[in-house]
């Protein structure tokens, strides 16, 4: 799955919190959106997923137009700021979970084991 972020606009009444947003996610990819609190990423989050409307620009996913009407379609996920992770694993058994969960290929997701 590869998803495509196009110039995305998105505002709050008339406070615009980002502008000509350009984002590409590839398929196999690992992806964090790191920042300080009120920096806008689970806004960010929940734009992709369709859980909020934005301004203008375009989502796609597999180069399919998606709009915040259809979320159901979208097949992503996500996890909020207040995550558990599981204390009997470490760090890369953690991040591995999903994939291997969905029964990832491990050549898309295990290019490199990092332990803490």
């Amino acid at each position: 799955m590869e998803v495509k972020i196009k110039n995305l606009k998105k505002s709050f009444d008339k406070k615009i919190i980002w502008d000509k947003l350009f984002c590409n996610l590839r398929s196999g990819e690992i992806v964090s959106i790191l920042g300080r609190s009120g920096e806008r990423k689970t806004t960010f989050l929940r734009v992709i997923n369709g859980l909020e409307d934005f301004d203008s620009g375009q989502i796609l996913i597999d180069d399919k137009i998606y709009n915040p009407q259809n979320q159901e379609k979208r097949q992503i996920g996500m996890v909020f700021q207040s995550y558990n992770l599981f204390a009997n694993m470490n760090v890369w058994q953690n991040l591995t979970l999903g994939p291997k969960y969905h029964k990832m290929k491990k050549i898309l997701w295990k290019k490199k084991q990092i332990s803490y």
